[in-house]
């Protein structure tokens, strides 16, 4: 939460080095819920460069470990063409399996 408040300027000035920092702390401590964040910074540049393959990796990876709003985000990249070629095949099978 502190790297989204950083990100936000929720109690203190945006600083989104910092945000991104600790975004990657939780990270690299093992919170699933984190890689979805880490994912939307990176699909809209927020204090890194744009990189939607990254972003999508990082759903992918986030919704591979059960995060459903990762899972929802992966959805939507594959059925739009974001950050890996568009495959409706596959975004089915994906929504057939939230069922």
């Amino acid at each position: 939460a502190l790297g989204i408040f950083y990100y936000q300027g929720f109690g203190c000035e945006v600083d989104e080095e910092k945000g991104l920092y600790y975004v990657k702390q939780s990270v690299d401590h093992g919170l699933v819920r984190s890689l979805c964040t880490l994912a939307h910074i990176y699909m809209n540049g927020m204090g890194v460069e744009k990189d939607e393959h990254q972003g999508f990796m990082l759903y992918e990876k986030a919704a591979n470990k059960g995060d459903l709003h990762a899972l929802e985000h992966l959805i939507e990249c594959y059925e739009k063409g974001i950050g890996v070629p568009i495959d409706l095949e596959k975004a089915n099978k994906l929504k057939a399996g939230l069922k």
